[in-house]
C-alpha cells in the first residue's frame, strides 16, 4: 500500500515531467502547502497556454537550476506567480489560500529544523552514493513533517525501482534529523540527508510568512 505523500510526489523522467529533480521537488513542495494542484504535473505547466511563445529553456531554468540569483529571481518575479495564481500556467491550485508566495534558499540547519518542526515543507539538497558530489548538492527531494507525530518523511522525485522507496521515514524530530546525516535507501540511490553542504528551500509569502504544509 502506498504512503498518502506518494499522491503529492513529482517524479522526474517520466510522465510527469522532464529528468530535473530540483523542478519535481519545487512542485511537490507547493502542492503541500497549497500553491499547486494535486493533480497536475510539471508537463502540465510547460505545455501550458501561458509557457507558449516564452524562452523555454528560461523558464526551465528557473524551476530547475541550483542556487543562482539569476534563475531565482526569475523565478519569484515571473514563473511562480504564473504557476500558483494564473490558471492560464495549467497547476494553480483551483482554490486559492495565498496572494503572494516566493521561494528562498537557506543552508543553516538549525533554522531549517524549526521550519520543520512548523510542518513548512523542505526542498533540500541531498548526496548520492557513487556520484561527484558537486558541491554537496547531487540531488533534491522534499522534507515534511507529520501531521500526527514527529516522524519525519523524505520524498524523492527520482522514478522508482524495484526494491527502493519514493517516500520513506528518516527520523523523529528529537533526532538531531538535520544536524547528523541520516541514509537511506531511495529510489535514486543511497542518500544522505543533510548533504556535506546543506542547501533547503521553502515557500513563503512576500512578508516572509513561512507556507506550511495542509496537505498529505
Amino acid at each position: 500500500m502506498s504512503h498518502p505523500l506518494e499522491r503529492y510526489r513529482e517524479v522526474q523522467k517520466s510522465k510527469h515531467g522532464p529528468n530535473w529533480c530540483l523542478f519535481a521537488a519545487r512542485l511537490t513542495a507547493g502542492k503541500l502547502v497549497g500553491l499547486f494542484d494535486p493533480d497536475k504535473h510539471m508537463i502540465d505547466f510547460l505545455r501550458s497556454d501561458w509557457a507558449k511563445g516564452k524562452d523555454h529553456l528560461r523558464i526551465l531554468y528557473a524551476w530547475a537550476k541550483r542556487k543562482d540569483p539569476r534563475h531565482l529571481a526569475y523565478f519569484n518575479d515571473v514563473v511562480l506567480p504564473a504557476a500558483a495564481f494564473d490558471p492560464s500556467a495549467g497547476v494553480a491550485n483551483p482554490v486559492q489560500i495565498y496572494r503572494s508566495a516566493q521561494f528562498k534558499y537557506i543552508t543553516n540547519p538549525n533554522t531549517a529544523r524549526v521550519l520543520l518542526a512548523m510542518r513548512v515543507p523542505l526542498v533540500t539538497a541531498v548526496d548520492l552514493a557513487g556520484t561527484s558530489g558537486w558541491k554537496g548538492w547531487d540531488h533534491f527531494g522534499v522534507l515534511t513533517k507529520s501531521y500526527t507525530s514527529s516522524d519525519v518523511w523524505f520524498i524523492d522525485p527520482y522514478p522508482d525501482h524495484p526494491g527502493n522507496q519514493g517516500v520513506h521515514r528518516i527520523a523523529t524530530l528529537s533526532d538531531p534529523t538535520l544536524k547528523t546525516p541520516s541514509t537511506l535507501e531511495m529510489t535514486a540511490d543511497t542518500t544522505t540527508i543533510p548533504p556535506s553542504r546543506t542547501l533547503f528551500g521553502y515557500f513563503q509569502t512576500k512578508q516572509g510568512a513561512p507556507l506550511m504544509r495542509i496537505r498529505g
